[in-house]
């Protein structure tokens, strides 16, 4: 049973609003009827996300307005969700079941979605001037590194100052500001690790500039969601996140380290590394690597091999050795592969930069 009056009501109410709140940002009139109203912001709502798509950046006033309309699509939400509840309780009990307003509650969660996605899709935008310096960059002349790298410095920036001024115009709706850094999140670190294998071939010193750029980026990802803000904790499902993430990008670096002179021991020392990895990631580290093609596919054979006698004796497969010391610098995994005095610098200059 849906009220027959208030159902076909609420969407277009909620809607119009919505579409009073977001119509500036299309430059749009406000005297459309209701129904109108409430079309158009659904349009809207889809155009902005095809324009975010495309790389188009949004100003600092059509963001507050996009997350004014996440506010109020919450705010019916709520609303609609506190309806249903005492409709059914006023109603007989045996009809309180038939009473439902899901249909409307799924148009508002997509509304507070698809804002979420444009808030999350303009962010990306703005990393990606960053990314383009990081692959263009000559990593095979690259040299040991003195500090992160210029592209770094940039994208810090600029993700320190979009996620403040989000958060202080969602403060009203924390748990969507976390939704987003979730997203956020789930996005960023799969295509900062695309992008690392495109960085091909590497240096030793390369990889170690990469490393370092990696363990400061991962800081401040962690750092981020708190930035500027008299809260210090991030969300625990975010900070699982880019810690799980980032460390899997340390940890294909830390393996371009690797010597590949013996065949045997790189593989071992990759399975400590990346001990869930399969054989299309190891044949993209072996080309970040450089490893010559007539080369490759005899990498690729033995470690083939080697997964298999790992399936046939449990006992001989390796730990992880993704371990991290207190300050959460990288611990050189076993191996004599690992104990070269420049993987050691490396990692003292990451200490002392925490």
């Amino acid at each position: 049973m849906r009220p027959k009056i208030l159902q076909p009501s609420l969407p277009r109410v909620g809607l119009a609003a919505i579409a009073g709140t977001i119509g500036s940002i299309s430059g749009a009139g406000g005297s459309a009827s209701v129904i109108s109203a409430a079309s158009s912001a659904a349009g809207l709502i889809q155009s902005l996300l095809k324009e975010g798509a495309e790389g188009n950046r949004f100003k600092a006033p059509e963001i507050a307005q996009i997350c004014s309309v996440l506010l109020t699509a919450n705010y019916c939400l709520e609303t609609t969700q506190q309806l249903e509840k005492k409709l059914q309780e006023k109603v007989d009990p045996a009809l309180s079941d038939k009473i439902s307003m899901s249909a409307e509650m799924d148009l508002f969660h997509s509304t507070i979605s698809n804002c979420i996605q444009l808030l999350v899709q303009d962010i990306e935008a703005g990393c990606e001037s960053s990314f383009n310096s990081m692959i263009k960059t000559q990593w095979s002349k690259a040299v040991t590194p003195i500090g992160p790298s210029a592209y770094v410095s940039t994208l810090t920036a600029h993700l320190q100052q979009q996620f403040p001024f989000i958060r202080g115009c969602l403060q009203d709706s924390m748990k969507h500001f976390t939704q987003l850094c979730n997203r956020f999140a789930q996005n960023f670190i799969p295509k900062f690790i695309n992008n690392l294998f495109k960085c091909k071939p590497l240096s030793q010193g390369a990889a170690e500039q990469l490393l370092l750029d990696t363990h400061t980026l991962k800081k401040v990802l962690l750092e981020l969601p708190c930035w500027e803000s008299s809260v210090k904790t991030a969300p625990a499902n975010y900070t699982k996140t880019v810690i799980k993430g980032m460390t899997k990008a340390e940890m294909i670096l830390k393996i371009a380290l690797v010597p590949h002179d013996r065949v045997d021991g790189f593989i071992e020392s990759y399975q400590k590394l990346l001990p869930n990895s399969d054989t299309s990631e190891f044949q993209k580290i072996l080309e970040l690597k450089g490893v010559p093609k007539n080369e490759t596919q005899f990498f690729v054979e033995a470690y083939k091999n080697r997964i298999v006698m790992s399936l046939r004796d449990p006992e001989q497969q390796v730990d992880s050795g993704q371990e991290q010391d207190q300050n959460g610098a990288l611990a050189s995994p076993a191996g004599p592969e690992f104990e070269s005095s420049r993987v050691k610098k490396l990692e003292n200059l990451i200490r002392k930069r925490l």
